[in-house]
């Protein structure tokens, strides 16, 4: 049977993305021919603008590889530390470990939606007169292009790792068995195991793994599917300050991520970003209703400087009964699991460990990256998300050829001479062209990609 991995339903995550785009003038076409100009009047271009949008979303990222997945999961508590619970419904062995809020980060950025908003470019003027050459009205070709971007940057939750002490084993006075109790970071970690769900539920409150009374019933279902509990709280001592984002090694591949403790979550509805990493396939939630929001169906406002790529989203999650999951595009990135480690700022004793670790997970050969997104009701979250490969995925960009507000250009008679303004239509709106798409690295690429791994990896020498 398929294990099963992470959810976390009693925090939430606040992004906020921001990618400008500056503008880039080209000179004015001329006029070709043998004759000599009387007036010139050159095409003004007009780009768009850029546009950040905040979204409050969980993140989490699912490696999968044929012998493991990993499983991060991004930790931002708000409110009273002693109050923190975090469960993992785990079946086989697995192993936890800490990762940094950089890397979250760094995702965001590689991988976030970026909408690249259409180019305005308003007709030339030239009259001509004179031997020789024929001329006539031509068009500018300068260019530019604005765009706004949907990735994210959040908060920085990162604290010292001191990993000082082993915590004092919690004796079991109900059918419970602990299989395991160590400390990781800031945290203590239990694996528990058993078969009456009241009990286990007892259990982790009287040790301090508060879980509210409306998880209950989804615990009692793991239960009853054999499932054991990976349950993670603050150690005493530790303030929120130290709260780190947490990476689960799940030996066996699995497609499987039980969502359905995010039906406990103190909100209605929630947020969700997840990034999935395989060798080559993209993959969608089959368990969960999926759409995706073409450029075809997003529309740019010159007078807003924005698109409405959110608001065709929402409602295209409104129209499901907020149960359905975006696909938001998926790319193949190589070298991606040194660039978003580099400067991760990890801490404490096992900083170089848990970078290491993370370098692997993400690899330095191609990998294809899903972005999928969540905006759902946690009422509809009743099934576990069932992750499956799908034929083919949008890029992470768009490029809307539909706009409102459109700029004014001038219009001319047939000295040159300004008569009035009329807004750019037809031919003199240009869709956004996409930048930066995803390439197969060269051999040489990924060898010096190895270089510099093993540079970053090598023991350092200890100071006298």
């Amino acid at each position: 049977m398929r294990s099963s991995f992470l959810r976390k339903a009693f925090f939430s995550v606040s992004l906020l993305g921001l990618v400008a785009a500056s503008p880039v003038f080209e000179r004015d076409a001329l006029a070709c021919g043998g004759g000599f100009f009387e007036n010139h009047v050159p095409g003004e271009v007009i780009p768009g603008a850029s546009e950040a949008v905040e979204v409050t979303d969980h993140r989490m990222v699912v490696v999968m590889e044929r012998t493991k997945t990993v499983l991060y999961d991004q930790i931002l508590f708000h409110g009273n530390p002693k109050g923190m619970a975090w469960v993992l419904p785990v079946k086989g062995e697995a192993k936890l470990g800490l990762s940094t809020d950089k890397l979250f980060e760094a995702l965001d950025r590689e991988l976030g939606l970026k909408v690249v908003g259409p180019t305005v470019r308003c007709p030339s003027c030239t009259s001509i007169s004179g031997g020789g050459g024929g001329g006539g009205g031509g068009v500018g070709c300068g260019s530019a292009t604005a765009s706004d971007s949907f990735s994210g940057a959040s908060s920085k939750s990162a604290g010292p790792n001191d990993g000082a002490g082993e915590p004092e084993r919690p004796e079991p006075e109900l059918p419970v068995t602990v299989k395991s109790h160590e400390a990781v970071g800031p945290y203590e970690v239990v694996r528990v195991a058993g078969e009456d769900p009241k009990a286990m539920a007892e259990w982790l409150s009287k040790n301090g793994y508060k879980v509210p009374a409306s998880f209950e019933p989804v615990l009692a279902a793991y239960v009853r599917e054999k499932f054991d509990f990976l349950a993670l709280r603050l150690r005493p001592g530790q303030s929120a300050s130290a709260i780190r984002p947490v990476r689960v090694e799940l030996q066996g591949g699995s497609n499987v991520v039980p969502m359905r403790a995010s039906a406990a979550g103190p909100t209605d509805k929630l947020g969700i970003t997840m990034y999935v990493v395989s060798e080559s396939q993209a993959f969608v939630p089959s368990s969960y209703p999926v759409f995706t929001v073409p450029s075809a169906s997003i529309t740019w406002d010159f007078a807003k400087k924005k698109s409405d790529y959110a608001e065709v989203r929402e409602a295209r999650a409104a129209e499901s009964g907020y149960r359905a999951w975006e696909l938001v595009g998926a790319e193949t990135k190589s070298g991606i699991g040194m660039r978003i480690t580099v400067d991760g700022k990890y801490e404490g004793e096992t900083a170089e460990a848990d970078r290491q670790a993370d370098v692997e997970a993400f690899g330095v050969a191609p990998r294809m990256i899903t972005h999928l997104r969540a905006n759902v009701r946690t009422s509809e979250l009743t099934s576990d998300v069932v992750l499956e490969p799908v034929g083919s995925a949008p890029t992470l960009t768009r490029t809307p050829s539909k706009v409102s507000g459109a700029p004014l250009c001038k219009t001319f008679d047939s000295d040159c001479n300004v008569t009035g303004e009329a807004p750019a239509s037809g031919a003199q709106i240009e869709p956004g062209v996409a930048s930066g798409a995803s390439r197969a690295p060269s051999a040489v690429a990924v060898g010096g990609l190895v270089t510099a791994l093993v540079a970053l990896f090598r023991p350092r020498k200890r100071r006298p």
